[in-house]
């Protein structure tokens, strides 16, 4: 990252395995429970994360001019409303373990990327109409739509 070069590596993914992959690091995160580095992913032209226990090789390249002032999802922060379930037996409980205040909303910013991974983390019940189960999701996002209008991608909202 610091020497602003390509890596020419060997990764397995979800979707296609193992593949030779040419990225251009820019980052590391840490999501709460595995260590992943941002990166542009020149095969297809787009930036993404990595989960660095997936690569089987890795080889230094030539510079690169990738930077991560033209990563839109880096850059852009956004802010998640977060509420007490609304389905919680007893949401004042909820209020004092998430310090939420007295008008019952929690405000976090984050960088856009990052959204998926907190949301995963806190045990966050991300849908509509607040249909999961508030005693394992004791936290409701209120405000989904307008991060899909801010430019949090849809993976962020997948199961």
């Amino acid at each position: 990252m610091y020497q602003n070069t390509f890596l020419e590596a060997d990764y397995y993914s979800l979707s296609s395995g193992n593949k030779s992959r040419l990225l251009s690091p820019l980052a590391l995160i840490h999501d709460g429970l595995r260590w992943h580095i941002r990166c542009f992913n020149h095969d297809k032209n787009i930036y993404a994360d990595f989960n660095l226990s997936r690569f089987t090789k890795a080889k230094m390249g030539k510079y690169s001019n990738v930077d991560s002032k033209d990563d839109n999802e880096w850059n852009n922060e956004v802010t998640l409303k977060l509420i007490p379930h609304p389905k919680a037996e007893h949401p004042e409980t909820i209020k004092i373990d998430y310090e939420i205040p007295e008008d019952d909303l929690k405000e976090v910013k984050l960088k856009s990327c990052l959204v998926g991974y907190f949301i995963r983390h806190w045990h966050i019940d991300y849908s509509v109409d607040a249909s999961g189960n508030p005693k394992a999701q004791q936290l409701h996002l209120s405000n989904r739509e307008q991060l899909i209008e801010d430019g949090v991608t849809e993976w962020a909202f997948r199961d």
